[in-house]
């Protein structure tokens, strides 16, 4: 559908379910299913941002998350229901959707339930920082209480983050030499099978003189064993950003929705299943430097990332649904910066316009529903906290500054640590998957050892 017929219909739908529940700007509606409520009244489904609705014939329910109790899934061979409970004696039995509209349906408000759609607003938090600083200004110095500064917390947490800091080092050092020691092992895997071969080869010349004149035995090339065996030390690149992950709905190239998790990287990104860690879709990893477009759907909350090349754009895109869009373009956007990647970022019509790359975007989302009505991101202050106690003396100010410096450590100290994390969980995994494999080749050529001794064995009888 064109993108602006889908506005136009986006916000006719949005209107409808405004007036009908009488619910105020800026809440959208994310999606519409036409079902039935308790198997009798036709109607529509809303499902926005906070609010689950119906309305169809004399049924008429207003249910928002935060008062939701439960949300429930029915499949079945006459067709999927929904229940939603919520804390009162509000209930809806939903049945009669269309082809796995059900299904996607509970996606959704599961989703939107768990996860409430947030964005900062940039010129709110401006005028909150010039109040609290005019506040400051207007004080006299007499009523301020000096604050005490507790600067030795602040040396005993980023002790703390040293040391946590060096041990994982030294873990890093031990996994390095664990690899290189499995690497050591498939290498001599590689040497006892390669004399299984010649023995195997030697055997079938006793075994028949016709092969030992004309039989030919190709050596193994152990060049890329040779190559496994460098460093497996892991490092950490300097101004390195730590890896982000945000809860998404993954929507497969039948439409279908499924939960996620999109892991942003240094210089690449993928989804992955949230049970296998797995990518949850063949092709689902990409690099930064591959996107060629961002841009923010008509339907709310949905996001298309459009890659470089050839080919139909339904085969060069990734469509998800995120409660995070603002801090996921701004860290799209700043890492891509950094790699020297420009990008095109758009907003279909009708769709809410947000701010990005701006220090004060949360980079790290966190999902609450806590009876909250607004929707809010928490914001990181780019400037000083001494900037903002204007009556403090200087003591005070150098005391501020100082636990900034401390704290300002300790998050790149903690950001490291969590990349460095990662990096481990990779390795981990590649040796796991490398002690597998060599288990495997292990019970294959003592099964052949086995089948030469016979063979062997039975020579012996002969002579």
């Amino acid at each position: 559908m064109d993108q602006n017929k889908k506005a136009e219909l986006m916000r006719k739908v949005t209107e409808e379910f405004r007036r009908e529940f009488k619910i105020p700007k800026p809440e959208c509606v994310i999606q519409a299913y036409t079902c039935s409520a308790g198997g009798f009244s036709r109607g529509t489904l809303y499902v926005s941002q906070n609010y689950v609705c119906f309305s169809g014939g004399s049924k008429n329910a207003r249910m928002p998350y935060t008062k939701i109790v439960g949300i429930a899934y029915e499949p079945g061979t006459l067709g999927d229901k929904l229940n939603i409970k919520d804390d009162g004696p509000k209930a809806l039995s939903l049945s009669g959707f269309g082809l796995k509209q059900a299904k996607e349906a509970y996606e959704l408000m599961m989703y939107l339930w768990q996860n409430p759609p947030s964005y900062v607003d940039m010129e709110a938090i401006t005028r909150h920082e010039q109040q609290l600083a005019q506040q400051a200004a207007h004080s006299s110095q007499a009523q301020i209480q000096r604050p005490q500064v507790n600067t030795a917390l602040a040396d005993s947490l980023l002790s703390l983050a040293l040391d946590t800091d060096m041990t994982q080092n030294s873990v890093m050092d031990t996994v390095a030499r664990q690899g290189e020691q499995i690497d050591r092992i498939g290498q001599t895997l590689d040497t006892i099978d390669g004399k299984l071969q010649r023995t195997e080869h030697l055997l079938k010349g006793i075994e028949s003189y016709r092969y030992y004149m004309f039989g030919r035995q190709k050596k193994k090339n152990n060049d890329k064993r040779q190559k496994a065996l460098e460093s497996r030390t892991m490092s950490l690149p300097p101004n390195t950003p730590p890896p982000i992950e945000i809860d998404i709905l993954y929507k497969k190239q039948d439409d279908s929705l499924h939960p996620a998790i999109l892991v942003l990287e240094a210089d690449h990104f993928k989804c992955v299943d949230p049970v296998s860690d797995k990518p949850i879709e063949k092709h689902a990893m990409y690099k930064l430097s591959s996107i060629d477009a961002v841009v923010i759907r008509a339907r709310h909350e949905h996001l298309d990332f459009r890659f470089k090349g050839s080919g139909p754009v339904r085969d060069r895109r990734c469509r998800i649904m995120s409660s995070y869009l603002q801090a996921l373009v701004n860290q799209i956007y700043v890492r891509c910066k950094r790699i020297n990647h420009t990008i095109n970022i758009s907003f279909e019509p009708g769709v809410r316009k947000f701010e990005y790359l701006d220090d004060r975007v949360c980079v790290m989302p966190q999902a609450s529903r806590d009876g909250a009505s607004s929707n809010s991101m928490g914001a990181t202050v780019g400037q000083k906290t001494s900037n903002l106690l204007t009556g403090a003396d200087q003591q005070t100010r150098q005391d501020m500054d100082y636990v900034d410096g401390i704290l300002d450590q300790a998050l790149d100290l903690t950001r490291g640590i969590t990349a460095k994390g990662q990096m481990m969980n990779t390795e981990l995994d590649r040796q796991n998957q490398a002690l597998g494999h060599y288990n495997n080749r292990v019970d294959g050529m003592i099964q052949h050892s086995q089948g030469i001794n016979q063979r062997l064995d039975h020579q012996n009888d002969k002579y």
